[in-house]
């Protein structure tokens, strides 16, 4: 098992390189949760800015007639986007720089490292044929054995699906006499 040398902090977000995007996502999420709710919202909703008519064509509200509400929102975005702006390497910003909006960077991070949705779906069935397959060997732990297990199990967790507890609690109770499933 690969020891993570970077620690939790409540200040900065762990840093994407490229790699370990499965480590890397579930807490830049709870990193942005933690910001506040109104980066949340810019988050999770998206953020569009205040548009005005003049004449016929809408055009950007002046900041200076925003209201508190639309400042919020503005506020809210930008510290979701430099969340994950900082929470990147050189290569990977380079990926999202020229992103206004969170949403949009998230979007662009989760189609580079998880694809679309027809990958998503291949990606599904391959973990859930490696899910399936799986055997304890006869050398191996029931520690380790059961580390293995939750290792495959979580990673559809990374493709907002997940395998039920009760297929995870058979598939490490199967090796075992009497089979107690």
């Amino acid at each position: 098992m690969e020891i993570i040398k970077e620690g939790p902090s409540t200040s900065c977000s762990s840093v994407l390189d490229g790699k370990k995007y499965s480590y890397w996502k579930p807490r830049m999420i709870f990193f942005i949760k933690t910001l506040n709710g109104k980066t949340w919202r810019a988050f999770v909703i998206g953020y569009e800015p205040s548009m005005v008519t003049v004449d016929g064509v809408s055009v950007s509200k002046p900041k200076v007639n925003w209201i508190e509400a639309e400042e919020q929102a503005s506020v809210g975005n930008a510290r979701a986007i430099n969340a994950i702006f900082n929470g990147v390497d050189l290569n990977v910003f380079k990926l999202i720089n020229s992103c206004t909006t969170a949403k949009e960077a998230w979007k662009i991070l989760e189609v580079a490292y998880e694809g679309t949705s027809k990958v998503k779906i291949s990606r599904l069935q391959l973990i859930t044929s490696k899910f399936e397959a799986l055997k304890m060997t006869e050398d191996e732990s029931v520690s380790e054995y059961n580390q293995r297990v939750l290792e495959i199990a979580n990673d559809p967790l990374l493709l907002d699906e997940r395998i039920s507890e009760s297929k995870i609690v058979r598939k490490v109770l199967a090796p075992y006499p009497g089979n107690l499933t």
